[in-house]
């Protein structure tokens, strides 16, 4: 992962990083949430495209499209810990980096990982 590109980060942070967070690779029209699941992820998209839709009277109507380089979650479903209204399908062959709440969560509480960087 070339993250100096996005934010310099120390080598702990980077290590930590390395073994909580995992690569996972989606078929186009695949989906990496549907509604009524759990949003407990946030990704990170290093390729490809991601659509997030709702269903209005059956109808699916795109809130965003995730393009290369974006972070992205089911925001109420991630941090309410609530069944997502939300889909998230990649439009094309995708490839992201994601990390669990309880990975991210863990690196944000240890002295000397994420918690250097995101409390400034």
């Amino acid at each position: 992962m070339n993250n100096e590109r996005y934010v310099r980060l120390p080598e702990v942070v980077i290590r930590e990083l390395e073994l909580r967070a995992e690569t996972a690779a989606f078929r186009r029209n695949e989906y990496l949430l549907t509604a009524g699941q759990r949003c407990n992820k946030i990704w990170f998209l290093k390729k490809g495209l991601v659509r997030k839709f709702h269903l209005d009277e059956g109808r699916e109507v795109t809130s965003w499209i995730h393009c290369e380089d974006d972070i992205f979650t089911s925001l109420e479903s991630y941090a309410r810990k609530s069944p997502s209204v939300e889909y998230l399908q990649a439009c094309e062959d995708t490839e992201v980096i994601g990390i669990s709440r309880e990975n991210s969560q863990m690196l944000a509480r240890r002295k000397g990982s994420l918690s250097i960087w995101t409390d400034r």
